[in-house]
């Protein structure tokens, strides 16, 4: 075999690919890490598929399963679909992945997981989950094996007690969205059975949302989770969701007297369903990010009434989320405030700013703007940005260990606009000025290294910022 296939044929995947020679250093060998490739090598024999395309084919299988639950909807009552007439029976036995560990072990797991569930997107309600999980093994009351394996699988990675091999798969994300997605959709509904199941699957649907809206704003991609304003049938009719306390005290609503929520609360539309709780306030600021995320994607055109059309929706979302950030709740108004609730208005503040900088960052498309909407577009990004980063340095995360990772996307974003500033500033020969923004985005990076450390995405995030203030 000729020296230059056998280079080939021991080089990463992407080197391969490229057809570039690889020197195989590890974790990321020098041609990948020239090119700035975000996540670590990948060595695998020739005829295998890298994880990467794994994945990429799994998403691409569960968007299609996706698409067809949803057309299921319009189907005609007289079609009729083939099934499996023979039922087949396959015993399996029961796993348990923490066999043989004491009782003390598995509720430091499990607490070690219940402390980061609103990071997590876990809806259930936390005490009865926590009573049933610490349950002996094989007791009817006690949550599947599969959602346990999760359980166990988060608390040991979160607890820092193993060394776990951790790498940055920004697809994997992606793709667990889309099972996820696939799985509440599938699920059947059933008839209503008490407040707080129903509230759990409020809760469920809801955290759906913000995990499907939050990745595509992210990845500057386009949310799976469709809600098409113009298709009788498709919008979300789900009622915001709740504080969990409101279902645990059985809250009465009539979860079927609610309908168009997301383009009511687009529109601007008064309704009874005002969605003030910290998970509504959450939701909310999660679509505005999303919504200006998706509008600076999108093509204008030429045309001139493509054109006008996208101004008139350009105009109309940026009054819409200045609206929304008008009205967040402050902190110091939080109903019955605790941690979770906090983060989630910090969250929110934080999603809301990044709404505002996404979309005053586009080109405006209209003839003769003045210098003086210019100068207020700009200042008010800079005043998102410093929001952003004050938020960040705020007492309210110094307990905090873990946090929802799609934060470094607008952490880095802030620091994007304020790195400009400190540059602008040194220009102006403002020293004053310029130290104490650079004092304040270096307490930002130490706030954001705590969390890297059991988070490889939000350590790729880390590594932009620190490069932004080189």
């Amino acid at each position: 075999m000729p020296a230059e296939s056998l280079v080939t044929l021991n080089a990463c995947s992407r080197c391969r690919k490229r057809k570039l020679r690889c020197n195989r250093k590890k974790p990321v060998c020098s041609e990948c890490e020239r090119f700035n490739a975000g996540d670590e090598c990948e060595y695998i024999d020739k005829n295998q598929r890298s994880q990467v395309e794994i994945l990429q084919s799994d998403i691409d299988r569960l968007q299609a399963r996706l698409q067809e639950l949803e057309d299921r909807r319009g189907f005609s009552s007289t079609r009729i679909r083939l099934h499996q007439p023979y039922q087949q029976t396959v015993t399996v036995t029961p796993i348990d992945p923490l066999k043989g560990l004491s009782a003390q072990t598995v509720r430091h797991i499990v607490d070690t997981f219940m402390n980061s569930t609103s990071e997590l997107g876990f809806f259930l309600n936390p005490t009865r989950f926590r009573a049933s999980a610490l349950l002996p093994s094989g007791h009817a009351g006690r949550p599947t094996e599969a959602l346990m394996s999760v359980v166990y699988l988060w608390g040991v990675h979160l607890s820092q007690d193993t060394a776990l091999q951790k790498r940055l798969k920004v697809v994997e994300g992606r793709y667990h969205t889309s099972r996820g997605l696939s799985l509440m959709v599938a699920s059947p509904r059933f008839n209503y059975i008490g407040v707080s199941t129903s509230g759990e699957r409020i809760l469920c649907c809801w955290t759906g949302f913000m995990f499907d809206r939050s990745w595509a704003a992210a990845l500057e991609t386009f949310s799976e989770m469709t809600c098409p304003f113009d298709v009788p049938g498709a919008q979300l009719d789900t009622p915001w969701p709740q504080e969990q306390e409101f279902y645990e005290q059985g809250g009465s609503f009539n979860a079927e007297g609610y309908s168009f929520t997301v383009l009511n609360f687009f529109m601007g539309a008064p309704t009874t369903d005002r969605g003030e709780s910290t998970l509504a306030i959450l939701a909310k600021a999660v679509y505005c990010w999303e919504k200006a995320g998706a509008l600076a994607a999108a093509d204008p055109s030429s045309t001139p009434d493509q054109c006008a059309n996208f101004l008139i929706t350009y105009t109309h979302t940026r009054r819409w989320i200045a609206n929304f950030i008008s009205e967040l709740t402050p902190f110091q108004d939080i109903p019955n405030p605790t941690p979770e609730k906090c983060i989630r208005i910090l969250k929110a503040h934080s999603m809301g700013h990044a709404a505002n900088i996404e979309i005053l960052r586009i080109f405006p498309f209209r003839s003769g703007e003045d210098h003086e909407d210019a100068s207020v577009r700009s200042q008010s990004i800079l005043s998102s940005a410093q929001t952003v980063v004050t938020l960040l340095v705020s007492p309210s995360l110094d307990k905090i260990r873990h946090i929802n990772p799609v934060m470094g996307n607008i952490w880095k974003l802030a620091y994007e606009i304020l790195t400009d500033e400190v540059r602008r500033l040194r220009s102006k020969d403002d020293h004053s000025g310029s130290v104490a923004l650079q004092e304040t985005l270096q307490k930002g990076v130490a706030v954001i290294s705590r969390f890297s450390e059991t988070c490889m995405f939000m350590k790729y995030q880390l590594r932009k910022i620190v490069e932004f203030l080189v």
